[in-house]
């Protein structure tokens, strides 16, 4: 009876672990999912608004900065193609 009882209770905790480190693989997972979407949202944003400059050259370089800084925020790409527009000579 004690040997069934104490079978019982550690299945019960191993299943139990099993659950927890499930729960945990999969947030993990749902977060990289999360960044991933966001960055390429923000790589979408970025070539869409790089391209609206004036030219080639600035258009360019709005890109290859936007690579370098990688803004986190839709802010910090407008923040980005602003100061590339107003810094380099048309």
């Amino acid at each position: 009876m004690a040997t069934a009882l104490l079978t019982g209770v550690l299945g019960a905790i191993g299943a139990l672990g099993l659950l927890t480190a499930f729960g945990a693989v999969v947030r993990e997972g749902v977060r990289q999912g999360d960044a991933e979407r966001r960055a390429s949202s923000l790589l979408a944003e970025a070539t869409w608004r790089c391209r609206t400059l004036a030219n080639h050259p600035l258009r360019e370089t709005c890109l290859q900065r936007y690579l370098q800084e990688r803004p986190t925020s839709s802010a910090g790409v407008q923040a980005l193609v602003i100061t590339v527009a107003t810094s380099m000579p048309r």
